[in-house]
This record gives structure tokens, sequence and C-alpha cells, in this order.
């Protein structure tokens, strides 16, 4: 494994790749979600439909990776956040960020809280859409396709 194939552990960025040939270069998907679990459960869907992902654990690490990546030219198609994260910024604490660096490009919520308003009115708080927790895979499968194809 190399150091660019992180998993899951602690508060490091983590990626997991599409099953990609050699010169194909899929759609790169940022995720923030506080929870090792669904971090990982993230990137084993969104790599299994045939994106790359990298997923964080707080939102200051997203906006840093947000960063390197445009930096690096390898910016991502999409961001998901979870909108709240006990320890740290969540989705609502960094969107407008992420809005103000790239307005076009497409950030999705998350969460467990289907009344929240940002989950009831997403384009008012800068999202692009919405995936309720807990989700399906064909629904995360729907979600990016509608916002990034591939």
């Amino acid at each position: 494994m190399d150091g660019d194939d992180r998993r899951a552990t602690g508060t490091e960025p983590t990626k997991a790749q599409t099953a990609e040939t050699a010169g194909e270069n899929p759609p790169r998907i940022l995720v923030l979600d506080d929870e090792d679990f669904l971090r990982m459960l993230f990137g084993k869907i969104i790599s299994h439909i045939g994106y790359s992902v990298i997923a964080t654990k707080e939102g200051s690490e997203t906006l840093t990776e947000f960063e390197r990546a445009r930096e690096a030219g390898e910016p991502y198609a999409a961001v998901i956040l979870d909108l709240s994260v006990p320890q740290g910024l969540g989705g609502l604490d960094i969107v407008a960020k992420l809005r103000l660096a790239d307005p076009k490009i497409p950030i999705l919520a998350t969460s467990g809280n289907p009344q929240d308003p940002a989950m009831e009115n997403p384009s008012d708080y800068g999202f692009s859409g919405v995936l309720n927790k807990p989700f399906r895979r064909d629904d995360l499968a729907a979600l990016l396709k509608a916002h990034i194809p591939l």
C-alpha cells in the first residue's frame, strides 16, 4: 500500500480508489463524516459506483484537502458534507467557504435529521442536494449520477 492509498483510520484523510484501469481518472468526490463506519461505507459505495473518493473526519481537514487538491490541479467533482460534527467543523460550518472557492461544484448535505432546515431547503444554505441517513446505495448512486455523470 503506497502513501496515496490511505484507509479510514483516525483523523487523516482517507482514500478508496475505484478499480480504475491505467490512464483512467474517474471523477473525485470529497466526503466529510465524523463517523469511521460511515466514512468507510461512503468510500466503498462511491468507489464501487465508479468514482474516486477521499473521506475526512472533520471540516478543517476537509477544507485543507479541498484546497490542496485545487492547488495540485486535481479538483474534486463534488463534495458530500455531514451537517454536524460534534468534535469540530461540520458541513454547515464550511459550505460557504467551499462555495466561495468553487461556486459551481455540487455540494451535497447529509444528515440523520431530515427536519434540519438545511435538509429541507438545501439551496438556502449553499447545498446542491441532500442525502438522508440512513441511506441506501441506490439513493447515493442516483444523487451522485444526477450531479456528476460518469
